[in-house]
């Protein structure tokens, strides 16, 4: 809608007569008036201009002026006080999609509408569409007008506005078309000329506004005005000026001028660190650099909306934050971004509490992130410093003054001179480290303390709750004016209930206000009233209320309202949908931390609600920046529940098939979901089982994936021994299914043979393995027709993928040539997969590492390397999202790439290599105590050699002599058979001591080998003969 207070109406003489030129205009900031050059003549014209409503016209003039083939539009200054000072702020945007038509609209003052009578002009409210592909060479606007007046020769000057922004100005009508076309002049062209920059933004390039992309307005989160004391701290209220982060600024900056079509960069840290101010900060100044920004609105996206984003054809910023919460949203997006044909750069800034298992999830479209996260990733560090804290501090105080004062105007708390009152707080402790959201805090409840500062041990907790009893008087001030009189704890259960559930609409609302003791006894009249109350303390433009904010704060509320009513959760939690269920779980698993009584609180409510609530618990676990509390209270359900078979397959069909978080869980709920089959199944007679009913047969083949998946699920936990029986029963009902029924069960069989061979290699029974690898193969052959040149989504993946990780287990335990045939095809499928689906990188990465071993078995070292390289690059941004289930494969290829790189000959890169084996190795038996000490003995190793080549003494002696202690205490421990390895490392400790003069210690280390030779009755020839990786 257009700002009908800035409409004008201009006034101009024309040159050599008598006349008036009239046009139409609008009033900017700082009394300046824009409009068409045509109509008001060059630099230095008087004209007269008055706004709509306005009967007095004011003297301008035309201080800047530019009419050529793009631009028709001039400036003129209004001296008298023609702005009244109290006018909503003008929005400044620009088009920025490339495709389609969008709306606008204008009103200005035609000649057509002069009354006959009187002379006098009145308005029109144009109405129209941009086509965004016509006049392209002119670089115009082309606007098809729906409905325009009789006589239509435009109206010259008027501003052209698209949601509610400023795009242009409408110059004049096209004379070779139809009287319902007129052309314009896009701001952007305006702000790209200097002069009518510095006129228009005077100042600083950092003062100036920027342009919106006005078609992606839907999609901007918006940005409400503080109501309260508490919404003062909201990150996009922006009261305290942002400072610090300038390394930060400076790497976005940096990243956004990378010669890379499209990248992501992810922000971490906990609650009120500053991710969600830093981010809006940076994209206001990529928007004043030009860039098309939007910080993408948590609520519920249009399709439709979205999709624009295909055809945008500026440099294109996407702000998300909470990007661990918003997996529906991101597939929406993800694909409005997988079709985004226009070269211009596509930054992705993603903020979230953590790096977790969330990436995992991320569609295609935005594939890309998970890999560029890995290296543009920063954690926002806490103010550490006492200087620090004091400075924030002093800063806040300074700023929250100048906001209570604004507030106290709107209402939203009791005048009072803020100022004074600021310069008497004094620095109270504030004991490190705080995040700056906690400063802030501290700062703001000393100010509403009247001055007295906040101290204690315990500062930021006592400051959290100061501020909720302020909180608390702006409730009693609105609910005074809805006519309710609440009790305070009443209103405080009623607030904390919209912090945890989002209410849709006001029916929504009422159903939700109506399980709060009290106001469930109340009439459906009042308890409106009481949902309006909420409303209007909490307003949202995209729920029916929006919930206290910051986070931080709703949190604090949410355990502090539940501490005092310890029963309210399952009633409140009674009855909710899908997003209701996510927003509790998420504020609720935030909220618990150290609350010991939460805990206990969440394990009973899921108990007592467990399809809505544990379904939702279980997402929001990979999502929460402490995943502990739900993941508690979800063991405790399955222990007691785990005999609901329908709850249990409910609960694992929600659980990734590669997760840490819920790894035990999975194994847990999968070995229920199996014993409750086992139970249902129906008793069989000792027949065939091509005589058992379809229906049996179906029994039976749920229950051999339900074994085969409870087997990948324990392997995962390292527990390969049991894994392995599992395996072996899944093994043996799909072979009698495939017997008795190929058509219909061959793929199940094939599947739980993959199972069994991954099983038996990881066990070291490589002959076993490999029979039953071959059996795979062979079944996979017949299900599965020639490969084709390209998988279309008819076909089915999942059996590619299964013929694929069969060559692949294959592959690792053939000789060196059919070793290479096998690889090399599992690579040619992986690379189909991937082509149709980012969802089987891990796969590509791992036939690559194999084919990497297969050729370099062979000698060709240099292809080898380049398989392995291409490994590595698939594998970092895994290992760095789910360490336990890649970092084992990300070290192996680190290792097969130090073989590659030593076999060509270059040292520097060996070396380079072998060290990032290490590191991998030291982190995984850090992680997991006890697993992967050997293969970091046989890492540290090779780099000791690296070091030797690289003329490095001092560091080969130290990375053998760190392998030599883990040999001698795996021999000690008696964890399989390396006693070869000692003795070898044991020679090689030698050597490397004597090179630095460290004989007695390299005569002792030979004298400790010759004993072990002794033992094996080996010769000491066996000195050189360590075996490669």
């Amino acid at each position: 809608m257009t700002d009908l207070a800035r409409v004008c109406e201009i006034y101009a003489a024309q040159q050599g007569t008598t006349s008036m030129r009239c046009a139409s205009g609008t009033l900017m900031p700082g009394g300046l008036v824009i409009t068409a050059a045509h109509a008001v003549g060059p630099v230095g014209s008087a004209v007269s201009v008055r706004r709509l409503h306005e009967h007095e016209l004011h003297p301008g003039t035309v201080i800047w002026s530019r009419n050529d083939h793009a631009v028709d539009a001039a400036l003129i200054r209004v001296p008298d006080a023609i702005d009244p000072g109290d006018l909503a702020a003008l929005r400044w945007g620009q088009l920025v999609c490339g495709a389609g038509t969008v709306r606008v609209e204008a009103v200005g003052f035609p000649s057509s509408t002069v009354d006959p009578d009187d002379g006098a002009r009145d308005t029109e409210h144009l109405a129209g569409t941009v086509r965004q592909s016509a006049s392209a060479k002119s670089g115009r606007l082309d606007i098809a007008a729906d409905k325009p007046p009789d006589d239509w020769f435009g109206m010259s000057g008027a501003g052209l506005f698209c949601n509610e922004r400023f795009v242009g100005v409408i110059a004049r009508a096209n004379p070779h078309f139809p009287q319902t076309r007129v052309s314009g002049v896009h701001l952007a062209t305006l702000a790209d000329d200097p002069e009518f920059a510095a006129l228009a933004w005077p100042g600083e390039m950092k003062s100036r506004p920027g342009l919106e992309p006005a078609e992606l307005v839907s999609l901007q989160q918006p940005v409400e005005p503080p109501l309260s004391p508490a919404s003062l701290l909201r990150a996009d209220a922006a009261v305290v000026p942002f400072s610090g982060q300038e390394d930060l600024i400076e790497r976005l900056h940096g990243w956004c001028t990378e010669p890379l079509p499209k990248s992501a960069f992810l922000i971490t840290g906990t609650a009120g660190r500053g991710k969600t101010r830093t981010a809006r900060h940076f994209a206001d100044q990529m928007r004043r650099a030009g860039w098309a920004t939007v910080v993408l609105a948590t609520s519920t996206l249009e399709p439709e909306a979205v999709q624009q984003l295909a055809s945008v054809h500026q440099p294109l910023l996407l702000v998300i934050d909470f990007a661990e919460h918003r997996s529906e949203q991101m597939a929406v997006l993800g694909k409005a971004l997988n079709e985004r044909t226009h070269a211009t750069p596509l930054r992705v800034l993603l903020l979230a509490r953590r790096a977790g298992e969330w990436r995992t999830q991320l569609p295609a479209g935005l594939g890309f992130a998970i890999s560029a996260t890995t290296h543009n990733h920063r954690e926002l560090r806490t103010l550490d410093t006492p200087e620090e804290r004091r400075v924030a501090f002093a800063q806040a105080v300074r700023s929250f003054a100048a906001g209570l004062h604004r507030l106290s105007e709107r209402g939203g708390i009791a005048p009072r001179d803020w100022d004074i009152i600021a310069a008497a707080v004094q620095t109270p402790h504030l004991p490190g480290p705080m995040t700056a959201l906690d400063v802030q805090l501290t700062a703001l409840v000393s100010l509403l303390r009247a001055g007295g500062p906040t101290d204690g041990d315990d500062v930021v907790t006592e400051a959290r709750d100061l501020l909720s009893n302020h909180e608390a008087e702006y409730w009693q001030r609105i609910a005074a004016r809805h006519g309710l009189h609440l009790h305070s704890d009443t209103q405080e259960v009623a607030v904390a209930a919209a912090c945890l559930l989002p209410a849709a609409d006001r029916d929504q609302a009422i159903a939700i206000l109506g399980r709060v003791p009290e106001i469930e006894e109340l009439t459906q009249d009042r308890k409106g009233a009481v949902a309006a109350w909420l409303e209007d303390l909490y307003p949202s433009s995209a729920d029916f209320w929006g919930g206290l904010r910051p986070d931080l704060l709703a949190e604090h509320l949410v355990a502090k309202a539940l501490g005092r009513n310890t029963k309210i959760l399952p009633v409140l939690l009674a009855q909710v949908d899908q997003r209701q269920a996510r927003q509790a779980m998420t504020m609720l698993a935030a909220a618990a931390g150290p609350r010991a009584f939460l805990q206990d609180q969440i394990s009973a409510v899921m108990a007592t609600h467990p399809r809505s609530l544990a379904t939702a618990a279980v997402q929001v676990a990979l999502e929460a920046a402490d995943p502990k509390p739900l993941r508690r209270a979800l063991s405790s359900l399955v222990a007691a529940q785990g005999n609901d078979l329908a709850l249990m397959q409910l609960l694992y069909h929600c659980i990734p098939n590669r997760t840490e978080v819920h790894s035990k869980l999975a194994a847990d709920i999968a070995g229920h979901v199996v014993a409750g089959l086992q139970r249902r199944a129906p008793r069989r007679a000792r027949s065939p089982l091509a005589f058992l009913s379809a229906r049996t047969q179906e029994s039976e083949a749920s229950l051999a994936r339900a074994i085969d998946s409870h087997a990948v699920r324990l392997a995962a936990l390292g527990r390969g021994k049991e894994a392995l029986a599992k395996a072996r029963q899944a093994v043996a009902i799909s072979q009698r299914l495939a017997r008795a029924n190929a058509n219909s069960y061959l793929g199940t069989y094939a599947m739980t043979l993959n199972n069994l061979s991954n099983c038996l290699y990881d066990l070291g029974l490589q002959a076993e393995g490999l029979e039953v690898s071959r059996q795979a193969v062979t079944a996979y052959r017949q299900l599965l027709p020639p490969l084709p040149t390209q998988l279309s989504s008819e076909d089915d993946h999942s059996l590619f993928a299964g013929l694929a990780t069969a060559l692949n287990n294959l592959s690792t335990a053939l000789g060196a040539q059919e070793s290479l045939i096998a690889a090399s095809e599992s690579v040619v499928i992986c690379r189909l997969l991937v082509a149709a689906s980012d969802t089987y990188t891990a796969d590509l990465a791992r036939s690559l590492n194999s084919l990497s071993s297969s050729l370099n078995g062979l000698g060709a070292f240099s292809e080898a390397a380049d398989s392995v390289k291409e490994a590595v690059k698939l594998y970092r941004p895994l290992a760095d999202t789910l360490p336990d289930s890649y970092l084992p494969s990300l070290a192996a290829s680190y290792n097969n790439l130090t073989l590659c790189l030593v076999a060509l000959g270059n040292r520097g890169a060996a070396l380079a290599a072998s060290k990032q084996a290490v590191k991998r190795y030291q982190r995984l038996t850090t992680r997991r105590p006890g697993a992967y000490v050997a293969e970091l003995a046989r890492s540290l190793c090779t780099e000791s050699d690296c070091f030797a080549e690289w003329s490095q003494p001092t560091q080969a002696y130290q990375s053998i002599h760190d392998a030599v202690h883990i040999y001698r205490r795996l021999v000690v421990d008696g964890q399989g058979d390396h006693r070869q390895n000692l003795k070898r490392s044991l020679y090689t400790l030698a050597d490397r001591a004597r090179q630095i003069g460290r004989h007695r210690e390299a005569d002792q280390a030979e004298l400790e080998a010759r004993e072990y030779a002794s033992i094996d009755k080996e010769g000491p020839s066996q000195r050189d003969t360590r075996p490669p990786l």
